[in-house]
């Protein structure tokens, strides 16, 4: 009688302590899965960029570091319901660029740089420069361009002048037709 109790005594400690460890193994994974994880507020951009989706999977923008001949640049593209590029921020050591892209995505409709000494706004038309407005440390300078992309139109300001020049244009020789001074 005396070693049954022993027995069941010993099978107790021993079911306690195997119930103990199981107990603690199983509610420490627990409350490391429940602990809130800590929130940042920094991204790590993948070198191949992030990308943002809709719900549904559609891309909707994308953010990416390039490093080229240039150096680094960082271009963040937002993109309509039918995936093409609209819209692209571009941020460079010596500047940044806006572009504004047609619907078809074949080149950007709206343009605007800016470095240390200027700025340009580029109006295209059909893939070619149609109105140029650019501004640097000499002047400024306000260009509207015929059809084929060539100046016809000239509005400059440099070193306190200015001049206005009216050009026919066939070919990379344009002929003056009128200019002042």
């Amino acid at each position: 009688m005396l070693s049954q109790k022993v027995s069941f005594l010993l099978l107790a400690v021993f079911a306690g302590i195997c119930g103990g460890f199981l107990s603690a193994r199983f509610s420490a994974s627990y409350a490391r899965e429940t602990v809130p994880a800590r929130t940042t507020n920094e991204i790590i951009v993948p070198v191949e960029g992030l990308i943002f989706k809709t719900e549904d999977g559609k891309q909707i923008a994308k953010l990416i570091s390039i490093q080229d001949t240039h150096g680094r640049r960082n271009v963040f593209s937002i993109f309509n319901e039918t995936g093409n590029r609209e819209v692209e921020l571009n941020a460079f050591s010596n500047g940044g660029d806006v572009s504004v892209y047609d619907n078809r995505d074949r080149g950007a409709a709206l343009s605007i740089f800016a470095s240390p000494t200027g700025g340009q706004l580029s109006l295209m038309g059909d893939l070619k420069s149609a109105i140029q407005l650019s501004a640097g440390k000499d002047g400024g300078l306000l260009t509207i361009n015929e059809s084929g992309g060539l100046p016809a139109l000239t509005l400059a300001a440099k070193a306190h002048r200015g001049r206005i020049e009216i050009q026919e244009n066939g070919g990379p020789e344009g002929r003056l037709l009128w200019h002042v001074p």
